[in-house]
């Protein structure tokens, strides 16, 4: 297989529709990936000089990996030096081009959102839902919903009247959220992924809502209003999406509110559930908003998954896809520069040996298990217990061990 080959196959494995024609000239790429013309949300970046390597993603959903082709051998010193110069190059070129396109999109959220008057409650949209504008705003026929981070206007979600909702192009989503109502004194705040559920919710409970767009977005501004509100109740309010393979408006909520110690609000449309329902909204036009009210009120601390032992089981590619696009890592996609991350395991399964493995490529700035790695000073901290001999009162021994790299010569000194 060609390395091009090997590169749409990449893309493909990571949900994403290649373009027709791939150059591999360095250069950063767009390319659409909503199948409609003039999207360019789709972006990649391939050297063809030495041992092929690249760059792709999505800036609409986040999505970014590196690539390397396959040579069948091991790699030199010196090619994998070249390897990570130019992995540097695309990482340079790739944010550059993200803040650029994040700039102009806030610059003309920032204009449209000026230039809108306030949205009226008989807009087609509003009326068909059954909710009022709060604070939603109409340009050129469509609502618009501002996506803040505090005080800050990053983008916006349009809504044309006939429920076609789109952002704007380039424009920042994760952590972004729209506020309905005033959280100052509340007995609860809520969280939920669209503007029409979060409407919904607030006007059968008169709790706040805040609006996180997609159901990916909730555990971030989740986590953002559990930092400003560290004492609040908050309650993920799900949108059941039972007819989706692995119910990702249900799955993302529990994570969510598994995330900042919350409760968990489901719609209950009972056992004769119509088809193409999901969301508190579509409860609303169901049962009225005293079934809305009743199912927040019901709202409860979300189970374990596994039968309540004292801890959560997570799969290590959900904590990968939930990573804000935004991730600077120390060892790409799995260790991020800043927080604390744990290496788990039954004894003698090689917990140590991975963990100094991963220090020296770190301190030596190698890839490792196929995955660059930004090269950094560490200090290693191995603590070992020995077992008190029996029925002696002395407490455990413990040994610790210092090691600091000198990452330029790669030597560890004890």
């Amino acid at each position: 297989m060609s390395d091009l080959e090997q590169f749409r196959d990449a893309i493909r494995a990571a949900g994403l529709e290649p373009p027709h024609v791939i150059e591999a000239d360095g250069k950063l790429h767009r390319f659409p990936t909503n199948g409609k013309r003039g999207d360019d949300a789709g972006w990649y970046v391939l050297h063809g000089d030495g041992i092929s390597s690249g760059s792709f993603g999505d800036w609409r959903t986040g999505v970014s990996e590196s690539w390397r082709a396959d040579s069948g051998r091991t790699l030199t010193p010196a090619e994998k030096a070249a390897h990570r110069a130019k992995v540097e190059a695309m990482r340079g070129e790739r944010e550059a081009e993200e803040a650029r396109r994040k700039a102009e999109a806030a610059a003309k959220a920032a204009a449209i959102w000026q230039a809108a008057q306030p949205a009226p409650d008989d807009h087609p949209y509003l009326t068909r839902k059954g909710i009022k504008a709060h604070d939603a705003r109409l340009h050129n026929g469509a609502l618009v919903i501002p996506m803040r981070d505090g005080s800050d206007l990053h983008s916006l979600q349009l809504i044309q009247p006939d429920g076609e909702k789109r952002f704007l192009t380039g424009g920042r989503v994760a952590g972004c959220y729209f506020a309905i109502g005033n959280p100052k004194g509340a007995a609860a705040l809520c969280i939920a992924e669209g503007f029409a559920t979060g409407a919904t919710i607030t006007e059968a409970t008169d709790y706040p809502v805040t609006v996180a767009f997609n159901a990916g977005n909730l555990e971030p501004v989740a986590r953002a209003l559990r930092a400003n509100f560290p004492e609040a109740t908050l309650i993920l309010c799900a949108d059941d999406d039972a007819e989706t393979a692995g119910n990702p408006g249900l799955t993302k909520a529990t994570a969510a509110a598994r995330a900042v110690n919350g409760k968990l609000a489901v719609p209950d449309f009972g056992a004769n559930r119509p088809e193409g329902v999901s969301d508190f909204n579509d409860l609303a036009a169901l049962r009225g908003a005293e079934a809305v009210k009743r199912a927040i009120e019901a709202a409860t601390v979300p189970k374990l998954r596994h039968g309540g032992k004292g801890f959560n089981l997570v799969s290590a590619a959900d904590l990968l896809a939930a990573s804000e696009p935004d991730t600077r890592w120390t060892w790409d996609g799995v260790l991020p520069e800043a927080g604390m991350s744990l290496v788990v395991g039954k004894p003698k399964a090689g917990k140590s040996t991975f963990a100094f493995a991963l220090s020296i490529a770190v301190a030596g700035g190698q890839d490792f298990l196929n995955r660059h790695t930004s090269k950094g000073t560490v200090v290693y901290l191995a603590l070992e217990e020995k077992r008190a001999e029996k029925r002696s009162s002395k407490p455990p021994a413990v040994k610790s061990k210092i090691y600091s790299s000198i990452s330029a010569r790669r030597r560890w000194t004890r």
